[in-house]
């Protein structure tokens, strides 16, 4: 079994303002053990502002609001929809393509996304309860805490 590290827990993370906008952009890597910041190819364009590292899966927003994840997916901690493979590069959340999200939190084996709407979405291992759905089943997707809506 192949084991996957955040960015955040090997390297140290390279990282500009960008010109004229108040936000970072950045060099992220996804690779074993990585010694010096190296680009991350899929993220190239994108000005990312807040990233999180999990245990072994990393997620960032950019300054649209697009949520990004990659690494284990054991659990579905990814939120791609389908647990399994490890994501090798970031990809856009697509469950979440139609939320603005303004922060996000990658924990052990499960990840948070809050949207501008303040409404709270989670996804990965359901066991305890993590999710906050009431029950203790894994999600592949990012799904609504509906017990957080005012």
């Amino acid at each position: 079994m192949a084991h996957w590290y955040s960015a955040a827990s090997v390297a140290i993370f390279e990282y500009t303002l960008s010109a004229g906008a108040a936000c970072f952009t950045g060099s992220f890597s996804v690779s074993l053990l990585i010694a010096v910041p190296t680009a991350v190819h899929a993220l190239q364009g994108v000005c990312v502002r807040i990233v999180s590292a999990g245990l072994n899966h990393t997620l960032a927003v950019s300054d649209a609001g697009a949520a990004f994840a990659w690494g284990n997916n054991d659990d579905g901690q990814a939120g791609h929809g389908v647990a399994g493979a490890a994501v090798r590069v970031p990809r856009q959340i697509e469950a979440l393509r139609s939320v603005a999200v303004a922060a996000v939190s990658a924990g052990g084996i499960h990840s948070l996304f809050l949207a501008a709407s303040g409404a709270v979405y989670s996804c990965g291992r359901g066991d305890g309860g993590p999710l906050g759905h009431g029950d203790t089943a894994d999600q592949a997707t990012p799904k609504l805490i509906e017990a957080l809506q005012a």
